[in-house]
């Protein structure tokens, strides 16, 4: 084999392999490309499904939103449907309340009217019957004028005396009479003349009292700081008098030195100055060195002293009681009410008093027993300074509490406890009470006999000065009035005006310390007497017996036979009538009797008291 054709079939084998080759290639990147195709669909499928679950997605989204939506806006709908309905039904409610208040409004106007046109008809009747009543009267009245003109003539007759001179002699009796009572009645107007010019003295002697206060200087305006002998009074007054102006002028008291010997009186109206006049006073003359610059380091030193215990008096006080957490300026006004006095009761031992009785009665009541006694004890916290500036004690403890923060429950028993305000909770009530009580106690508050007798007497005399009272007894130590009333001038509704107008006179005419009831009792008892027909001379004197008391007990009641009630007495009285003179003898009717031969009762009295046969 030569070289041409070696190389023709190397040449043939390499185009045959480039060939494969090529063909290799061919079908390999046929089948890539071929691959890459269906990899290339199957990314665009996948992207599409894709694609197709997103806008799923998105609508099932779109789809749930709009159901949200619309179902929060069904639920607003429904929730504005229910308000609507229950403010429609509030307002039926109102409407229903207002249409019932209206009907109960109309139920008693209509029992009113009824009642009314009952007590007219009453009325009418009560006129009929006194009509009747007026009519026999007259009848009556004519009959006992003709038997008194036959019984005039036959005392003429028989006695042998014509008018005239009887006339004189009854006249001379009654002259006789009036000239006896006459001396009787001057005699009377004597005592009582005596006895009104003792009260006036009285009352114009109290009044002087009242004016120098003399009485109560020695009781609550004075402090006497002994001596141990006249010789250092000179010292006290000093050179010209310089001590005695610089201790008057640092403490505001004033300082009487002659009045009594080995001891000085120191005056004034302000018991913290007195107090603090009294301790500087003492420690003056303890040293012995007096001079104007030493006074006024006393006076200093003594008002320190006196602050540290009004603090130390409002701190016990306040511990005392169980309150906690009060203003520390708030404690030291307790404090002051030491030297605060009223009725000659001390306000502090008042305070305390009312806040253990509040105290008492709230937990008694489940309420909070703290909170009563905080009320209670700064109920008078006002007196403190009342003094010191204008206005009420009331007035002055309301600006206190608000000043230092206290509740509205302490403003407002501050404010009730004197009226001047509604109560807003059961403390201002318990507070109240509790006030009354410790001030009523016996013994709470100073008052001499001789001043409790003229109150007790001056308080049945007023009482007694209206129309229509028989008398007046003051009883449970001047605190009640029982007024008993004239049944015939006082009706029941009288007897009602008849207290109020009292009770009105009282609060304007007389000064007293806490409550005065006033109770008017009126009673009317009738008695009738029947006899009985088989003892005629038995039974004439009981008729007489009996048409003489029912004829005191017609004039002095003045009114007819009837059952009356009292507003205090509940009892009735029987309908019996008095027994008639009949053909010349005393009698009862025979309508009258029951079978037994007992008067009979009216459906009245049988519902209370009645006449006895």
């Amino acid at each position: 084999m030569d070289f041409g054709s070696l190389l023709g079939a190397s040449m043939a084998q390499d185009f045959t392999i480039i060939g494969v080759g090529l063909g290799g290639a061919i079908l390999l990147f046929g089948m890539g490309w071929m691959f890459c195709s269906r990899v290339r669909a199957r990314q665009v499928a996948d992207l599409e499904e894709e694609n197709d679950r997103r806008v799923a997605k998105l609508v099932e989204k779109a789809d749930r939103d709009r159901r949200e939506a619309l179902l929060e806006e069904k639920n607003a709908w429904y929730e504005s449907k229910s308000q609507y309905e229950s403010e429609l039904d509030r307002k039926r409610k109102e409407l229903d309340k207002r249409e019932t208040s209206l009907h109960e409004t109309e139920a008693n106007l209509t029992n009113r009217s009824e009642v009314l046109q009952q007590r007219d008809r009453g009325l009418q009747r009560r006129d009929r019957d006194t009509k009747k009543q007026s009519e026999r009267l007259t009848r009556k009245n004519e009959e006992l004028d003709k038997i008194l003109g036959e019984q005039r003539s036959t005392l003429e007759r028989v006695s042998g005396m014509n008018a005239d001179h009887a006339r004189e002699m009854l006249l001379e009796k009654i002259r006789n009479d009036l000239q006896r009572v006459a001396t009787e009645i001057g005699r009377e107007k004597v005592e009582q003349a005596k006895e009104q010019a003792d009260r006036e003295a009285k009352r114009i002697i109290a009044s002087a009292i009242e004016r120098c206060s003399t009485d109560q200087t020695v009781q609550s305006s004075i402090s006497v700081v002994p001596l141990p002998d006249d010789d250092i009074k000179g010292r006290i007054v000093g050179k010209e008098g310089r001590n005695i102006i610089s201790f008057e002028a640092a403490t505001g008291v004033k300082v009487i030195v002659n009045d009594t010997p080995e001891a000085v009186v120191l005056s004034s109206f302000d018991p913290v100055k007195r107090d603090i006049a009294r301790l500087a006073m003492e420690a003056l003359v303890k040293e012995g060195r007096i001079n104007p610059g030493r006074v006024e380091e006393v006076v200093a030193q003594s008002e320190k002293k006196i602050a540290a215990m009004i603090e130390k008096e409002g701190k016990r006080t306040v511990k005392d009681v169980g309150i906690e957490d009060m203003h520390p300026e708030l404690v030291k006004l307790v404090g002051k009410l030491k030297y605060r006095t009223s009725f000659g009761q001390g306000m502090i031992g008042h305070c305390k008093e009312v806040a253990f009785l509040a105290g008492a009665m709230a937990a008694e009541l489940r309420l909070n027993q703290k909170l009563a006694r905080r009320c209670a004890l700064l109920h008078d916290i006002g007196k403190a300074i009342d003094h010191e500036q204008e206005g009420t004690h009331v007035g002055i403890g309301v600006d206190i509490a608000k000043k230092y923060g206290e509740g509205e429950e302490v403003i407002n028993s501050i404010l009730y406890h004197h009226e001047e305000a509604e109560p807003l909770s059961p403390i201002s009530f318990i507070v109240a009470a509790a006030d009354a009580i410790s001030s009523s106690r016996p013994g709470a508050r100073r008052d001499d006999a001789e001043g409790y007798i003229q109150r007790v007497r001056d308080l049945e005399d007023l009482a007694r000065s209206f129309n229509g009272v028989r008398d007046a007894y003051a009883i449970n130590a001047g605190r009640e009035v029982r007024v008993m009333a004239n049944a015939g001038r006082v009706s029941d509704d009288d007897a009602k005006n008849l207290s109020f107008d009292i009770a009105q006179k009282v609060r304007e005419d007389l000064t007293f310390p806490g409550e005065i009831q006033v109770t008017v009792i009126r009673q009317t008892v009738a008695t009738g007497w029947a006899g009985r027909p088989n003892k005629r001379r038995r039974g004439r004197n009981r008729n007489r017996r009996g048409d003489n008391r029912n004829e005191k007990s017609r004039s002095r009641n003045d009114v007819d036979r009837k059952n009356v009630s009292s507003g205090n007495n509940k009892g009735a009285v029987a309908d019996v009538q008095a027994p008639v003179r009949e053909k010349g003898h005393n009698a009862v009717s025979r309508r009258k009797m029951g079978k037994a031969g007992r008067v009979q009762r009216s459906p009245q009295a049988n519902k209370g008291r009645s006449g006895k046969a």
